[in-house]
């Protein structure tokens, strides 16, 4: 890299090993000062947006491992909407992925 022309930049004030060490390294303040704001606007968002209007991501989620190695349940096959029939009466089920024949992970919206 080639250094700052600006004099008045703080990057052309910068060596190499405040650089390295991260001492007086205007570029590290600046990370450190948007993360700082990013924490900020959450507490704020968060301050302001209340616990009851939830969150977009599932909350709580299970997994439904399909045991395939008892001769018993070896030729059934478990559906999506089974397990959005069997699973609902434990709350409100965001989504259902399903994988091969190995298991389910069911969603749900709230942890409870």
């Amino acid at each position: 890299h080639e250094m700052p022309k600006d004099r008045n930049d703080p990057l052309s004030q910068q060596n190499t090993k405040d650089r390295f060490y991260g001492t007086n390294d205007p570029v590290a303040k600046k990370m450190i000062w948007r993360k700082h704001q990013i924490e900020e606007a959450q507490k704020r968002g968060d301050a302001e947006k209340g616990e009851e209007d939830g969150d977009e991501r599932a909350i709580a989620t299970c997994y439904i491992r399909f045991d395939s190695k008892d001769e018993t349940t070896v030729n059934i096959s478990i559906s999506e909407g089974d397990l959005r029939d069997n699973f609902y009466s434990h709350g409100e089920i965001a989504s259902v992925r399903m994988h091969q024949d190995k298991g389910a992970f069911v969603e749900y919206t709230s942890g409870e």
